[in-house]
């Protein structure tokens, strides 16, 4: 019996060009972006890995549960050769998305409403902010503005809000609602305020501030 018996079983060395694809189509094909907005460069891993020869496959999956696919986006690949798996490996890649972004084609100021001729369309590299800027018409035609803009400037959805349908010192009906009772008063606005805001109606006849939630440009609801 020898002293030593060596078994060599050959190997396979995968690509940094393969790997690079396994991650690029697992991103495009499960990212909730359009596949033409979106860049992957920057694709790491620690080592070449090397697996044995046979029927190679591979399984991927992102590391986190609730992965955007933007930004640094991270994986798990498991190789594995005859249906056995023999590696498993870490990938780490940039994926860069771009989408058209709503901008100011005029100086816009506060309080003023925004309609489709004050805007203009530009395409943003968005990784960074994607939830920042207003990308779709409806999250700007007729909204105002809460804060003064300049030219070009990039609409940011936090300086965006419903119209004001109230101004302080405006007339409105207060409408005081029980169970089988509706009692109407008139007030006086305290504040400004769209359609569903909760601001201060004073009662003009008792003097009394009431808290009340707008319903319209003349009627608002008194909360409890």
């Amino acid at each position: 019996i020898p002293d030593k018996i060596i078994v060599r079983r050959e190997a396979t060395r995968i690509t940094q060009e393969m790997i690079e694809e396994i991650f690029k189509k697992f991103v495009l094909e499960n990212s909730p972006w359009k596949q033409e907005d979106i860049n992957i460069h920057r694709v790491r891993f620690s080592g070449i890995p090397l697996i044995p020869t046979g029927k190679m496959t591979y399984e991927v999956a992102a590391s986190s549960g609730r992965e955007r696919f933007i930004g640094n986006v991270t994986a798990t690949v498991d190789f594995y050769v005859n249906e056995e798996k023999v590696r498993t490996l870490g990938i780490v890649g940039k994926v860069e998305v771009f989408g058209n972004v709503y901008l100011a084609s005029r100086p816009m100021k506060q309080n003023e409403m925004v309609s489709q001729a004050d805007l203009e369309v530009h395409k943003m590299n968005l990784t960074e902010a994607a939830d920042r800027f207003a990308t779709r018409l409806d999250q700007v035609e007729n909204r105002r503005v809460l804060r003064n803009l300049g030219v070009h400037q990039p609409l940011e959805l936090k300086d965006l809000d419903k119209p004001l349908v109230l101004k302080r010192g405006d007339q409105v009906k207060i409408v005081y609602e029980e169970p089988g009772l509706s009692v109407i008063a008139n007030g006086q606005a305290d504040a400004d305020g769209g359609v569903g805001d909760t601001l201060a109606v004073t009662n003009v006849s008792s003097k009394k501030t009431v808290h009340c939630k707008v319903v319209d440009a003349r009627t608002v609801t008194a909360t409890r």
